[in-house]
């Protein structure tokens, strides 16, 4: 099984992490740790999932975390223009 993971967020800040699978992976969720660290009680982190079907393959998944995000419309612009982008 693939697993790939953004930076983990304190659940009330204003920061921002967003996965975009591109190519390998089958589902993206939102997880929720409680007392995961020092710093914050509860952290939300992004976790995209898929299965190895081959001995060798290629994976892809854009990744976007920020202290201070612009809109999020505009985040998900600039991920699908990097998703259109990606050559397979």
């Amino acid at each position: 099984e693939l697993i790939e993971g953004s930076y983990a967020m304190p659940v009330a800040g204003s920061e921002m992490t967003q996965l975009w699978p591109i190519r390998g992976y089958d589902a993206v969720a939102r997880e929720q740790l409680d007392m995961a660290n020092l710093l914050y009680a509860k952290v939300s982190f992004d976790q995209a999932t898929g299965r190895l079907t081959m001995p060798q393959m290629t994976v892809a998944c854009i990744s976007y975390a920020s202290p201070k995000p612009p809109p999020k419309e505009e985040v998900a612009r600039r991920a699908q223009e990097l998703v259109s982008a990606w050559k397979s």
